[in-house]
């Protein structure tokens, strides 16, 4: 599939889901976005990236880790997703150090080498095989040297568990709402610019999720 047309369906997926979306992901997002942050661990005075910052969660609670000092900024392609989470900054009180903007993580915005880290959450497998590269590659741009990127994805096994075969049948029959496919991260990772550090596979409601932190090769 093109990677224009991938990203236009993404971005009206989400812009139509924005509104149920913490209904869903309340109950298992959340837990390894907190285990992931704790892993890429955010210090304060950091500058740091968020790339599909979705509700906002991941924003706040990066916001809480860097302050007083640190700015988090964040990209995300639905505006409707970037309306929820401006009002959920903006109760948070961590508005005076997050920015977000709406745009495309294939070619980000931002100077080179201006960031610590960057995190991602069941972000990166959104992106087409042939788009995934280039996020990465603009992810070295945009670090500094040395600096680290955190990332959530499902994980590719060739394992085929019973609940592992149900969500590549439901992924299949319901693609507008079940749209992570699993990745093979650690290749991709490797082969565009990243030293791994860590990395770690979680289960999700049965299904295989890779927590990995990695740094910036010099």
């Amino acid at each position: 599939m093109d990677g224009m047309v991938s990203r236009f369906m993404v971005q009206t997926n989400y812009n139509r889901l924005s509104r149920y979306y913490d209904f869903f992901s309340q109950g298992s997002e959340r837990k390894f976005i907190n285990l992931g942050l704790k892993e890429l661990a955010p210090q304060p005075g950091e500058n740091i990236l968020e790339i599909g910052y979705g509700t906002g969660y991941g924003l706040i609670s990066i916001a809480k880790m860097i302050s007083p000092s640190g700015c988090i900024v964040g990209i995300d392609l639905s505006s409707g997703m970037a309306n929820i989470a401006k009002e959920k900054i903006v109760k948070s009180g961590t508005n005076a150090r997050v920015f977000i903007n709406i745009g495309d993580a294939t070619h980000l915005p931002h100077i080179s080498g201006y960031f610590d880290a960057i995190f991602m959450s069941f972000t990166l497998e959104l992106f087409t095989e042939s788009d995934i590269p280039r996020v990465l590659q603009e992810c070295v741009r945009v670090l500094r040297d040395n600096g680290r990127l955190g990332i959530i994805s499902m994980h590719q096994t060739k394992t085929m568990t019973l609940s592992v075969q149900i969500y590549e049948w439901l992924r299949r029959k319901l693609p507008n709402l079940i749209d992570c496919r699993p990745i093979p991260l650690e290749t991709y990772l490797d082969r565009n610019g990243f030293n791994i550090s860590k990395i770690a596979v979680k289960s999700m409601w049965g299904l295989p999720v890779s927590i990995a932190v990695a740094h910036k090769c010099n």
